[in-house]
């Protein structure tokens, strides 16, 4: 900080005993106060004994006994001398006693009586000490209008004062401009430093490296080398060099090993899927700084992405504890242990996630969106028991013995059917995949009725396993039982496949949606030897008729494909048609748990025998299918 000149206006009268007074006191000057002025005798006249006291006060400022300036500025200005340049002084010395509240008021009114950028400056000095940066960039604002004023070491002052201000407050262009107005006045590394992460900041990689690289590391201090190579680190990141960033931050670190070091060093090692390192940065991070919870949240993802999600769950639970107000943990802790297979904890996690939503701040489409998809989750967590019921009618006794294949399959050729399937606790759902136990009842109808064919009944009971996280795919093991005489007793093994290309309420604010549907089965019959696949496609558009009401024109096209005698094993068939479906069961946790599907459609086809490799007949009409799932 420059001191003041401290130079008092006015001329001197040049009287003998006033300089014999003067020439006394200051001999005494280390030790002589205002009381002790008043004290002198014969005392000199109130106005010389007022500048005298001014010039005492400027002599204490040149020893920088800041506190004995200030009892002799206010002597002074107390015995009459008052002037913009002395309440400059006091103002000054009350700043370097960190009075600024009492400074504040002696520069004001040194500014108001006069605008000299100096009180600018110390006014500026004041208030960023009180922590009002707005106010401080003000002053220094001022200060630039009148800046040629100030010698040229304290215009760069000046400037780059204003700089690290409008780079507190965010404002990286102004500081910027401030910055390289006060390097055009001098070089100095610290501000080119500064100048250069501004750049970087405002997006001006190029000219950042330029200004970083120029710069001398000699030149700087220990701790603002390791910053200048924290600087180059962010923008090898930024360019994809993270092999290049990663030596520059340990260099930095080697300088001044720091947690937020060891934070970038973790991030940029999780980048190159380097978990091990990754964890250990991260883990120092969090050592040397636990209160930062930035840090400890990364710790968490990282041991997530290492696979360690125990430790994961561990630390977003101490997170979440001292800061509830991290939502969209909760959520990750549901996801998480979902993954470890403790499905209550994760139903449990999900549930407080739902409960947040009247504290999330994002727009209302999102959270509903969000709530819709954690119910879901919560819904298939929380079920042990699913069921699903259809019944297909035809209009042409020449069509196909099968219903929608999309409800319980289609290598089992069959109208219509029940099945139940049961999803014990713990195995029944862990980390995506998925083992049931089911049994089902399947039956066609007579010919052009909806008469029950009591020689089609089928029963069959067995397990079923989905083994991959990623994809709907189910593999079975059946046992059939025959119980009308056109039924089977064999074993069945099958391949169940199905993908989605549609939300099944879309977004809150969604008035129609795209729909598209592939189901494959595929089946072998063990003690026949045969072979059976069937394969079905939709594609369509959804329209939301109500909040719970689904409408969806499509075209479907199906076929199944039997490697055994008869002509009417295989056939292929195609048309399109609406699908009319009510969603229920929605709770306050759960999603809507089940649904009533009418589906109407017009189909044509042919049957075909792979033997003869010829058409055994076409064939059209109407199809009517109803589904109870829930």
């Amino acid at each position: 900080m420059t001191p003041p000149l401290g130079r008092a206006p006015g001329p001197i009268r040049p009287r003998l005993g006033f300089f014999v007074w003067a020439l006394g006191l200051a001999v005494q000057l280390v030790c002589v106060s205002p009381a002790v002025v008043q004290a002198q005798r014969p005392p000199p006249p109130a106005t010389e004994r007022a500048e005298i006291l001014e010039r005492l006060g400027v002599a204490s400022l040149q020893r920088r006994d800041y506190e004995q300036a200030a009892r002799y500025f206010r002597a002074a200005i107390a015995a009459g001398r008052d002037h913009w340049q002395i309440r400059q002084n006091l103002g000054f010395a009350l700043l370097s006693l960190d009075r600024c509240e009492e400074a504040v008021g002696e520069l004001e009114l040194s500014a108001r009586q006069s605008p000299a950028p100096r009180s600018f400056v110390y006014l500026a000095r004041c208030y960023e000490r009180l922590k009002k940066p707005g106010v401080a960039i003000h002053w220094l604002q001022l200060a630039l209008l009148r800046l040629q004023e100030l010698a040229p070491a304290e215009q760069k002052d000046v400037l780059g004062s204003l700089g690290y201000l409008y780079s507190a407050e965010g404002q990286h262009a102004a500081a910027a401009e401030a910055w390289e107005r006060a390097l055009a006045l001098g070089d100095d590394p610290e501000i080119a430093l500064r100048l250069g992460r501004a750049q970087r900041l405002l997006g001006d990689a190029r000219r950042a490296r330029q200004t970083l690289t120029a710069i001398e590391p000699d030149r700087l201090s220990r701790a603002s080398r390791a910053v200048r190579l924290d600087e180059l680190a962010a923008l090898d990141r930024a360019e994809g060099r993270l092999t290049d960033s990663i030596a520059a931050l340990e260099e930095a670190n080697a300088l001044e090993p720091s947690a937020q070091r060891h934070h970038a060093l973790g991030l940029a090692f999780g980048d190159l899927k380097r978990r091990p390192e990754a964890v250990d940065h991260l883990e120092r991070a969090h050592a040397l700084a636990p209160d930062d919870l930035g840090y400890a949240v990364a710790l968490g993802y990282a041991y997530k992405d290492a696979g360690r999600l125990a430790d994961a769950a561990r630390v977003f639970e101490g997170v979440v504890a001292r800061d509830p107000d991290r939502l969209p943990l909760y959520q990750e802790l549901g996801y998480i242990y979902a993954a470890l297979s403790d499905t209550s904890r994760a139903v449990e996690w999900f549930k407080k996630a739902i409960d947040n939503a009247p504290r999330d701040p994002r727009p209302e489409s999102d959270i509903a969106e969000e709530r819709a998809r954690l119910q879901q989750e919560v819904a298939r967590l929380a079920k042990r028991f699913e069921a699903t019921a259809y019944l297909t009618y035809r209009s042409s006794q020449r069509q196909p013995s099968t219903g929608s294949g999309g409800a319980v399959g289609g290598t089992l050729p069959s109208q219509s059917g029940v099945e139940v399937a049961y999803q014990p606790p713990v195995i029944g759902f862990r980390d995506e995949r998925i083992f049931q136990v089911f049994a089902r009842l399947l039956w066609n109808f007579r010919p052009e009725s909806l008469d029950v064919d009591d020689h089609s009944l089928q029963a069959g009971v067995g397990l079923r396993y989905k083994p991959l996280r990623t994809q709907n795919l189910f593999v079975s093991a059946e046992r059939l039982f025959a119980i009308g005489r056109d039924a089977s007793d064999d074993w069945l093994l099958r391949a169940l496949y199905s993908w989605e290309h549609h939300p099944l309420l879309g977004k809150p604010d969604w008035s129609h949606w795209n729909y598209t549907t592939v189901f494959a089965d595929v089946g072998y019959f063990v003690e026949r030897s045969l072979w059976v696949l069937y394969g079905e496609a939709r594609q369509g558009v959804t329209f939301r008729i109500a909040n719970q009401v689904l409408l969806t024109p499509h075209v479907v096209v199906d076929a199944r494909y039997q490697d055994a005698r008869g002509p009417t094993d295989s056939f292929v068939e195609g048309g399109g048609g609406v699908s009319l479906r009510y969603l229920f069961g929605e709770s306050r946790y759960e999603g809507y748990r089940g649904s009533v599907e009418l589906l109407i459609q017009y189909k044509a086809g042919d049957f075909f025998n792979r033997q003869r490799g010829a058409s055994d007949g076409s064939f059209h009409g109407l199809v009517l299918t109803g589904v109870l799932r829930f």
